[in-house]
């Protein structure tokens, strides 16, 4: 395993590719399927995230996958404090903070067809659709229609 890591550092920028060093494809990733038994050597990986992406896709797929992960979690919690600790809230935080820690043991939002890519992928983009959303600024005496405050801007005391 340590010459699989030692790949990522032949094209440190870009990486190697998309699951090209660990996939059943490669020939060092066979070889190191048989000396360690692997059944079916239908391919491996790092249980590292942030390593696998490294080696995968280079310093930039590695910082742009770090920083989805970060913002998401940081717009989720966000979110929770301004939303007054809502269900849905502590739901969205829950979700990126369990894949935020899960990344530095388990790579599983990278693979395609799964349901945690899914499921990240929809608090990513609920997140970030929630932190456009404008609230209204509810101030006494602002702009309202009427129904929000018994009192109008600029209107007589008692009259």
């Amino acid at each position: 395993m340590v010459r699989r890591h030692q790949d990522g550092n032949g094209n440190p920028v870009v990486g190697v590719g998309y699951d090209a060093v660990l996939g059943a494809r490669n020939a060092g990733s066979r070889k190191d399927m048989v000396q360690v038994d692997i059944p079916g050597k239908s391919g491996f990986h790092f249980h590292n995230l942030f390593i696998n992406l490294f080696v995968d896709l280079g310093a930039v797929g590695f910082i742009l996958w770090g920083m989805f992960y970060l913002s998401t979690f940081g717009k989720a919690t966000g979110h929770l404090l301004r939303s007054g600790h809502s269900v849905e809230a502590i739901f969205y935080v829950g979700i990126s903070f369990m894949y935020l820690v899960r990344a530095l043991t388990e790579v599983d939002t990278t693979t395609p067809y799964g349901l945690a890519a899914f499921t990240l992928f929809f608090v990513a983009i609920r997140v970030a659709a929630l932190a456009r959303v404008k609230r209204p600024n509810l101030t006494i005496g602002g702009p309202t229609s009427g129904r929000l405050s018994p009192f109008r801007a600029g209107a007589p005391i008692g009259g």
